[in-house]
């Protein structure tokens, strides 16, 4: 998903190309991804708040690389 070009994307398009590919795809690494952009557009704060919360999920994961396929309701 990093690979691909995803910033005009809806929310269905996303979850569609998620179920559709073969590739595993990790959590950690586009949540980095987005914080880092919530920051350079200034969101300092909200960017904080989400980093938190992904190392919050890695430690209770037991590793800093998340895969979405890890990620269920």
């Amino acid at each position: 998903m990093n690979r691909a070009n995803t910033a005009l994307w809806t929310v269905s398009e996303i979850i569609d190309y998620l179920l559709k590919t073969n590739e595993e795809v990790c959590f950690s690494d586009y949540a980095r991804m987005f914080i880092r952009q919530m920051q350079v557009n200034g969101h300092t704060r909200n960017a904080k708040n989400y980093l938190l919360a992904v190392a919050h999920l890695e430690r209770y994961i037991g590793s800093t690389q998340v895969m979405f396929s890890q990620l269920t309701a």
